[in-house]
């Protein structure tokens, strides 16, 4: 998960300096790493969710539970900010505050998961 994350991330970086580079905008390296950071986040935390999970159900259940959750987090943040008519402005300014915890916070996670997934195959029968 962590290599196809950061060549995930690799091949996002390139592919906006070549987007910048095509419509001659001016490169924010810093946007950039905000939202690599980000990306990377995101994918971190869904990994060590769904990790954990297929081990305990199998990869059959687990792939279910890992689409019912992530159609709840997306539809559920989306559903919420569409009823609280919640400005843009203030939703982006509130992302680029925790960005910079996000990381870490993913990685914490990552190794939570990790453990736990560890624990959860040495119990299971065969």
């Amino acid at each position: 998960s962590i290599i196809c994350a950061f060549a995930a991330i690799i091949v996002y970086i390139i592919a906006t300096i070549a987007k910048w580079y095509v419509e001659k905008q001016p490169f924010d390296f810093e946007s950039l790493i905000a939202q690599t950071e980000l990306l990377l986040s995101a994918g971190l935390f869904f990994s060590s969710v769904n990790y954990p999970i297929l081990f305990k159900l199998g990869v059959d259940k687990g792939r279910m539970w890992f689409i019912l959750m992530t159609v709840i987090i997306a539809g559920g943040s989306s559903s919420l900010l569409a009823l609280v008519k919640a400005d843009p402005m203030k939703v982006e300014s509130l992302v680029q505050k925790v960005t910079p915890f996000m990381l870490p916070v993913a990685v914490g996670l990552l190794l939570i998961s990790v453990v736990l997934s560890i624990r959860i195959y040495e119990k299971r029968e065969f």
